[in-house]
């Protein structure tokens, strides 16, 4: 499963890259990618989570390692997705990316094409556990924002739909 973030509560360490944890919980707490940047030599190891703090506008958020910082994070809305892509499918991956790694990639198109948000996985496993994950967790906003279930519970009913607890 994807690099996590080793989150700890009284000491005792909840996640760790060798105990895998349902997509929510670590998306929620802290999932650890590469972030290519568009300069040469240049992509950063960055922690990616999602913010519903703001129900009616979560975002996808990122910040240095090694803690998932709200004060301190970038971020794209989530409305401001247009496409998730797998593979070299970027402007900034053929120009900077390495073909060796085509099968670690994600590629956010944002802003009707305006930027990407380009990340790499350690591996085609892990970064094919994040793609259908993210998927299915917009589709599942989608579905509650359509029908106004936008409450106190919306995570929890997220977490239900993605990951089945």
């Amino acid at each position: 499963m994807a690099n996590i973030v080793p989150v700890a509560f009284d000491g005792v360490p909840v996640a760790s890259p060798y105990a895998p944890q349902p997509f929510m919980w670590c998306v929620l707490q802290g999932v650890e990618a590469v972030k290519h940047c568009g300069w040469p030599g240049r992509p950063h190891e960055k922690i990616f989570f999602v913010d519903f703090g703001d129900v009616r506008n979560p975002c996808l958020r990122w910040s240095s390692l090694p803690t998932a910082d709200v004060a301190a994070s970038k971020e794209v809305s989530l409305f401001a997705i247009d496409e998730v892509s797998k593979g070299f499918v970027s402007d900034k991956l053929e120009r900077f990316g390495s073909r060796d790694n085509e099968k670690r990639y994600i590629v956010f198109r944002c802003d009707r094409g305006e930027r990407t948000l380009d990340l790499e996985f350690k591996d085609e496993k892990d970064r094919d556990w994040f793609y259908i994950g993210f998927n299915k967790m917009l589709a599942a906003y989608a579905g509650f924002l359509q029908t106004g279930q936008l409450g106190p519970q919306l995570v929890d009913k997220i977490r239900m739909s993605v990951d089945g607890m």
